[in-house]
């Protein structure tokens, strides 16, 4: 992760990862997170994060990172 990120502290981090379907992120990430972000009105938002291989535990470090009091990950995932 590059460093040169604005510091936080920050309400909330999304991390928005490719995980097992760089597809369904493709598709569904986007309205997915306007969608929260309208709900979210005096929140501090960190800058978004785009993450290549993702899975779960990166938001763990981000969060620390940004020092964020929540981070969300929108992973893209298989049916099944």
């Amino acid at each position: 992760m590059r460093e040169c990120l604005p510091p936080g502290p920050y309400d909330v981090a999304f991390i928005l990862g490719d995980g097992l379907s760089a597809r369904a992120l493709q598709l569904h990430a986007a309205p997915t997170l306007q969608l929260i972000l309208r709900a979210l009105t005096g929140w501090r938002v960190a800058p978004v994060i785009i993450a290549t291989q993702a899975r779960v535990a990166l938001g763990d470090d981000i969060g620390s990172r940004l020092d964020a009091a929540f981070s969300v990950l929108l992973i893209g995932e298989r049916r099944g």
